[in-house]
């Protein structure tokens, strides 16, 4: 049975820390400056522009990754991930795989999370718009902006 927490906040930092684990990161002294080709920053500014007149914006992605154990063989893992964003203030998600299974939807008053996985469903207030929400989940709950996305 799905446990509710009254205090949503508390189950939710736990989960998104716990997705957190398997997400790459950079380490000191692998960050490289690199020259930036004009031809691709533009496109990627068209592609921007383009995205942010949007009204609703949905994707759906696989990724396949290693793990790799201080001990043990590497893992090749993989997870498939869907979104829908409508501006200013929904986005539901899902991602399922080999390390999570988890569902999120955000209304532009609350910020739910359903972790299959774990068996817990919590439910935290959230700020009215997107991007204050993912600046809430990265500054208050101290997690990156990696909830479902």
């Amino acid at each position: 049975m799905t446990q509710l927490i009254e205090n949503g906040q508390e189950a939710l930092v736990k989960a998104l820390q716990k997705q957190e684990e398997f997400m790459p990161s950079m380490g000191a002294g692998q960050e490289q400056e690199r020259a930036i080709d004009t031809k691709a920053d533009q496109v990627l500014r068209d592609m921007s522009t383009y995205l942010s007149k949007l009204d609703v914006l949905g994707l759906e992605a696989e990724e396949i990754f290693d793990e790799v154990p201080l001990s043990g063989p590497r893992l090749e893992l993989s997870h498939r991930r869907a979104i829908v964003v409508q501006k200013p203030n929904h986005i539901v998600g899902d991602v399922r795989g080999d390390e999570m299974d988890r569902s999120v939807w955000y209304d532009g008053k609350t910020l739910s999370l359903l972790d299959k996985q774990h068996n817990v469903y919590a439910v935290n207030q959230a700020p009215d718009t997107i991007d204050a929400m993912l600046d809430y989940v990265a500054e208050e709950l101290m997690i990156g902006h990696s909830i479902v996305l």
